[in-house]
């Protein structure tokens, strides 16, 4: 191997960007359906939106919540104010604070709820500190105070999002006051989310759509993986490198068969020269699974795949730092390296036997030695 160092350097550098390649987009597309389906389960069972010839349409919330809860399986009813406004950098979610919580901070975490003029923003849209632009409906415009950013963990749904005040969420859609942008529901079990539907859609004095978690589930999926698809053409040429390898390989050692012939020559035997064989292939294959297999890990968890978002899930504005579910991830790396490395090292290891088995004088022959 040390007679020719730029061979093993370069088919190290092929299996390397094979491990990477491959256990990139494997670990992307997997981590990325653990953790949508994490953050869904805690989604709300059912999402009831009004509509009417021009589209959705904000619902009265007292009487929204009065319907549904008229509904036998209804737990829990709430309304919410959101929608969509522009901001320095791209397209933000608004979202109002529930006014039921007061001056108080959001349940479960650290944050403070904000007060009139003041936002609390997901990691992408501006840090904390710092005055934050937006315009809305009919070109409202309104700068508010970002006091607080969400924490990095939960960005794949709040990258983007802007948390404000009611009354200054209000402002920018054009809401009224007492109405709401659309009503989540909990029901006792999963399995009455599809149940109740019926008795849902007749208890509204209004045509409403009501969508259930399971359907957001795959709404959310189905797009990301859609536009991530290009993700899974990744796999073919790196499969096809990796066939390309194993017969160059392949070739190479029988195109050096006298080597095998000088070392039987020598006194070698057909054990010598498959340990030989099998410490060169290891030798070249580990260091570069490994070095894939760290690359990979990386790209797809050290940097938050920001990448990611920009260029295989068609995030152009604001891409998502990701703050994937590494579990699974050191297993799947050791399945992808095995893949890789166990054509690659059949390839070092069997034409060398079948050489170390034949006529010695014949491959002294047929090279120079």
């Amino acid at each position: 191997m040390l007679r020719r160092p730029w061979d093993a350097v370069l088919t190290g550098a092929a299996l390397a960007l094979i491990v990477g390649m491959v256990s990139m987009t494997l670990m992307l597309t997997e981590s990325l359906a653990r953790t949508t389906a994490r953050l869904m389960a805690e989604a709300p069972s059912l999402v009831v939106r009004r509509i009417t010839a021009g589209g959705w349409a904000p619902m009265p919330e007292a009487a929204s919540i009065a319907a549904a809860t008229s509904v036998p399986g209804v737990i829990h009813a709430k309304s919410r104010t959101w929608g969509v406004v522009r901001g320095p950098e791209g397209v933000l979610t608004v979202v109002a604070s529930p006014r039921s919580l007061g001056a108080g901070r959001i349940p479960e975490t650290r944050h403070r709820l904000p007060g009139p003029g003041q936002a609390v923003v997901g990691v992408g849209v501006t840090p904390k500190g710092t005055t934050l632009r937006l315009r809305g409906l009919s070109d409202r415009e309104k700068i508010v105070d970002v006091v607080d950013t969400f924490e990095s963990s939960a960005s794949l749904f709040t990258h983007d999002v802007v948390l404000l005040y009611p009354d200054d969420t209000r402002e920018l859609l054009n809401i009224p006051s007492g109405y709401a942008s659309d009503l989540v529901i909990d029901v006792f079990h999963a399995e009455e989310e599809s149940a109740i539907l019926p008795d849902l859609t007749t208890a509204f004095p209004w045509p409403v759509q009501i969508t259930t978690r399971g359907e957001s589930m795959e709404a959310v999926q189905g797009g990301m993986f859609r536009r991530g698809s290009i993700g899974s053409i990744v796999m073919l040429p790196a499969i096809l490198a990796l066939v390309l390898v194993v017969l160059a390989t392949v070739r190479d050692r029988y195109a050096r068969r006298y080597e095998i012939g000088l070392l039987k020559a020598l006194g070698w035997g057909t054990g010598d020269v498959f340990r030989m064989s099998l410490y060169r292939s290891l030798f070249i294959g580990v260091p570069a699974a490994v070095l894939g297999s760290v690359v990979a890990y990386g790209l797809v968890f050290w940097t938050g795949a920001g990448w990611a978002g920009r260029w295989l899930l068609g995030w152009r504005e604001l891409p998502v730092h990701l703050a994937l579910d590494a579990s699974g991830a050191a297993v799947l790396l050791l399945e992808v390296a095995a893949l890789v490395l166990v054509p690659f090292v059949a390839g070092v290891v069997f034409p060398a036997l079948g050489s170390a088995s034949a006529d010695v004088q014949e491959f002294l022959e047929t090279g120079a030695v």
